[in-house]
């Protein structure tokens, strides 16, 4: 890649520019033969091909390569949007800000307004723009291995409208309903505690209404309802083990579902869960 740039960059001064981008994921297009460049002292953006033909007019604020897609995040009067390296207008410049949160489906964590929502590279709206946050704080679960605060482990998009939480699954469907308190366990009076986000093994994610902890799948159905009292895991030798304390009993998760025949890694349910929240009792 440095050879390439170092090639062409004397080219793009005969193209009338003043420079490549130096951002090191725009100098990535080179590999599309294609060019991001600079004007008027790096005030103006453009893109163009290797042979000096322009594919984005030199009118942005900003422009960034999106290897993923080949397209462009361009910006102008502070708003975003993108555009294809065949010159069409994906997503409008409408928004504030534009996060991608996966890379596979293309979706995008939205802002505008002080609100947040996700679309996808087509500009389609998965969930709307009118939520205060979307995602969880994962440095509050940095023993749960998180590796998407905005798209979870288990497909759930986490959202919160004032004070309460749902979830969204990757389609943009609601899964759970805006109910809940908080999302995830955070550990308090239990020294050996490890704060709780998932059970992964399980696809379980913790919910909290009225200081009272639950379980719910990923498709958002309850598997406990919230009448737990700390739902935590612990590390012992290696080994992650994760516990629920209910009535001043304490009860192995892992090993409590694999007496209900709830299988690892997949999305079977506990359908009566009075039934089932009373043999926990």
């Amino acid at each position: 890649m440095p050879y390439l740039i170092n090639a062409y960059t004397s080219r793009v001064l005969d193209y009338g520019y003043d420079a490549i981008s130096d951002n090191f994921t725009n100098k990535k297009s080179v590999f599309d033969n294609m060019l991001v460049v600079t004007k008027n002292q790096s005030k103006i953006y453009a893109v163009i091909d290797v042979q000096g033909n322009i594919i984005i007019e030199p009118k942005y604020d900003y422009i960034e390569y999106l290897p993923y897609s080949g397209d462009f995040l361009v910006k102008s009067n502070n708003k975003v949007g993108i555009i294809s390296a065949k010159k069409e207008t994906k997503v409008q410049i409408l928004y504030d800000s534009l996060e991608l949160i996966d890379s596979d489906l293309g979706l995008y964590l939205a802002k505008k307004d002080n609100k947040y929502g996700v679309i996808d590279s087509k500009g389609n709206i998965k969930i709307y723009i009118e939520y205060d946050q979307i995602g969880i704080d994962n440095t509050k679960f940095s023993q749960n291995d998180i590796k998407n605060k905005y798209l979870l482990d288990n497909g759930m998009i986490p959202a919160r409208k004032g004070d309460k939480w749902g979830a969204f699954d990757k389609n943009g469907n609601q899964i759970l309903a805006l109910e809940y308190d908080s999302l995830g366990y955070v550990a308090s009076s239990n020294k050996d505690a490890i704060n709780l986000l998932l059970i992964p093994n399980y696809n379980l994610l913790v919910i909290c209404q009225n200081k009272k902890y639950g379980l719910v799948n990923s498709s958002g159905e309850i598997v406990v309802r919230t009448m737990i009292d700390d739902v935590y895991m612990t590390i012992t030798s290696g080994k992650t083990y994760y516990y629920m304390n209910v009535n001043n009993k304490t009860i192995n998760i892992e090993e409590w579902l694999d007496g209900l025949n709830v299988n690892v890694n997949n999305n079977n349910t506990i359908k009566n869960t009075t039934t089932e929240s009373n043999q926990i009792t």
